[in-house]
């Protein structure tokens, strides 16, 4: 697809008049590179081979490293919507006006929850020198990141790669390339969406894309019942912490590497997490079986979130349970057998996986607002108790072999 469309957009230079606005429109596509920069020539790419699986790490290969060419014009054009980045091009000004503050009298307050655009331009201001301050996180001494989400430079979805197969088939009309994308036509699962993260940011003279690497702000802050509710009290500790008293940062949370303190060589904390095993069940496997009545396949047994269990006859259950006989619909016919079953209400008919709520009898006194003292105007209907009862054999309650 790269292929396609690099050779198709650079062979639209030959005739602007004519292809104009195909040209301008698509310069800044994620499939052009012969108008991107080569971060290894300082010269644009000449193709997509030049630039595509030329680059070996890791056991693995990679596309060379690109720049972005702001000062093409018509790059930035297709790139941020007719808008062009000041001091770029046309907008490049002879005496342009003072910047109003400089890095070092700003900062940035986060808490954490900073990703995609976000953290692209967190970055960018770390590294013209502006410093970071996060806030929150758990009651542990410790650096805190500024950014806990993705610092990919191009989220891409399903939806724009469907687009772009369209594309090359119908507009381009490539059809070598077309016959080589892979087919949509699979009809064994349906997606709504999908995304991915199709170009790393990497910052200069470092191979490690940035979502790899641990950045701490520059300072972390508790959140206290002052400034949780006041935000004006947060900034001000946040500026305080920044300018003034560097002792109320968190201990242990400052002079981490980033962009902005490239010289530091104190390691990332220790990861205090961990990956818990789930074992709730003796037998955790699904049984697959084919339905031709509908369609497809189904699990005829599993486990469920809120496991139904079955219980003896002295009608002990757990966590306000009711042992109560419950049928179940087997192959061979149905089967009676006694069950801790939830309790549920019209009001909340909330059941674990493979169950439903079964009403039995209206709630005493009948009136509306009876129900956890709600107001009578918030309600219209009588409300119903009853059980969760399985709609199906489950790994605790089975049907006969």
């Amino acid at each position: 697809m790269g292929g396609a469309y690099s050779e198709w957009w650079k062979g639209l230079e030959t005739d602007l008049a004519a292809n104009g606005v195909l040209y301008n429109y698509n310069a800044a596509e994620e499939w052009i590179v012969v108008n991107r920069i080569n971060v290894a020539t300082g010269r644009n790419f000449s193709s997509w081979a030049d630039y595509y699986g030329r680059v070996s790490d890791h056991g693995d290969l990679f596309s060379a490293a690109q720049h972005y060419n702001l000062s093409n014009e018509v790059f930035d054009v297709g790139a941020f919507d007719g808008w062009i980045p000041y001091e770029y091009g046309i907008s490049t000004d002879d005496d342009p006006p003072p910047r109003p503050w400089a890095p070092e009298n700003i900062v940035i307050l986060t808490d954490g929850l900073c990703a995609s655009t976000c953290a692209i331009f967190v970055e960018m201001m770390n590294q013209a020198g502006v410093r970071t301050v996060a806030v929150g996180g758990r009651p542990d001494p410790g650096p805190m990141q500024a950014l806990s989400g993705s610092r990919g430079a191009r989220l891409y979805d399903s939806s724009q790669l469907d687009d772009d197969f369209t594309f090359v088939s119908d507009t381009i009309g490539n059809s070598t390339a077309a016959a080589q994308l892979p087919s949509r036509s699979d009809s064994g699962m349906w997606i709504t969406t999908a995304g991915i993260n199709i170009r790393d940011q990497v910052r200069a003279k470092d191979t490690t894309p940035l979502q790899f690497k641990y950045e701490a702000a520059d300072c972390r802050l508790y959140y206290t019942l002052d400034n949780v509710f006041h935000t004006t009290r947060l900034w001000r500790d946040a500026a305080k912490a920044t300018w003034d008293d560097r002792s109320l940062c968190v201990t242990g949370s400052t002079g981490f590497p980033s962009a902005r303190n490239t010289t530091s060589t104190q390691p990332p904390p220790s990861r205090s997490t961990y990956v818990p095993t789930l074992n709730l069940y003796p037998d955790t496997s699904i049984q697959v079986t084919d339905n031709s009545t509908l369609g497809g396949y189904e699990a005829s047994s599993g486990p469920l979130l809120d496991a139904i269990t079955g219980c003896s006859s002295s009608g002990t259950c757990n966590d306000e349970r009711q042992c109560l006989p419950t049928k179940l619909r087997c192959d061979s016919g149905n089967k009676v057998t006694m069950a801790c079953l939830p309790r549920c209400t019209s009001f909340d008919p909330k059941c674990p996986e493979m169950s439903e709520c079964d009403y039995k009898s209206a709630l005493v006194g009948s009136t509306s607002n009876a129900y956890e003292n709600k107001a009578a105007v918030e309600f219209n209907r009588q409300f119903f108790t009853g059980h969760c009862r399985p709609t199906r054999p489950t790994l605790r309650l089975g049907c006969p072999v």
